[in-house]
């Protein structure tokens, strides 16, 4: 059975935060919560082994979004716990 994926209050505060449209936003969830359970053999994070980093580019139109999310993949045997989120963008207008 695959893991849960948790995302903590602080971090959807955090991607509420980060200014996307209600697609992108949308599309995003989608891709927590369907591709971090597929993504936990990926490299892990140098800066805790307990986590690993899952980059997530989304390109819409002529804007290139970029997320990175660290996950806890040890802490629980049955979740997988989003720790933190990166995010940058442009556009090849720039």
């Amino acid at each position: 059975m695959p893991k849960q994926v948790k995302v903590p209050k602080s971090v959807s505060i955090g991607i509420g935060q980060l200014g996307l449209d209600r697609e992108l936003m949308n599309g995003l969830v989608n891709i927590i919560h369907q591709g971090t359970p597929l993504a936990d053999t990926l490299r892990r994070w140098p800066g805790d082994e307990r986590c690993f980093s899952f980059q997530v580019p989304i390109k819409r139109d002529n804007e290139h979004h970029f997320f990175v999310l660290i996950v806890d993949d040890t802490t629980s045997p049955d979740h997988l716990i989003v720790q933190h989120i990166g995010y940058a963008h442009f556009s090849d207008d720039a």
